[in-house]
């Protein structure tokens, strides 16, 4: 993702900047919402139940970042940052590119490193990522700063 701008233009290499963590906090009503929906929803169907029952204007996620590695005992509200928010445009529908064709993947950590070009930052993300690190790694850890 952060190797294009808002407006789709491809950035240069050295301007690529990109945080530790995304951080997609969902809307509580709309989680309630759809968990309340009965549902046809069978495994393996190609969509979420309830989705095509959200109204254009709502807000989905909102979007908070953590820009370096920072362990579970160290991080503060200052370390979880609001970037954005989710807000649907249209009324959602089934298609068969999204459906079957539209797929996200992760990079390893070897190709994040490429793409960071500041060596003390980088350096920051060899010395703090470890095995160790990751085994506690997990999203709850910046739930109750999201939600402040």
């Amino acid at each position: 993702m952060a190797k294009f701008a808002q407006d789709g233009v491809e950035v240069t290499k050295e301007n690529i900047n990109f945080p530790f963590v995304l951080h997609f906090q969902p809307n509580e009503a709309h989680t309630e919402f759809c968990e309340t929906k009965n549902s046809d929803y069978k495994e393996g169907d190609g969509h979420f139940p309830c989705l095509e029952d959200l109204k254009p204007g709502v807000l989905l996620y909102t979007v908070f970042a953590v820009y370096n590695p920072t362990s579970h005992q160290k991080v503060t509200k200052d370390d979880v940052v609001h970037i954005g928010d989710i807000i649907s445009t249209s009324e959602f529908v089934k298609s068969q590119f999204g459906d079957n064709k539209l797929h996200y993947t992760h990079l390893t950590f070897e190709e994040n490193l490429k793409d960071i070009h500041n060596e003390e930052r980088k350096q920051l993300w060899v010395e703090n990522v470890t095995d160790a690190f990751m085994n506690h790694e997990i999203c709850d850890k910046y739930v109750n700063f999201a939600k402040n």
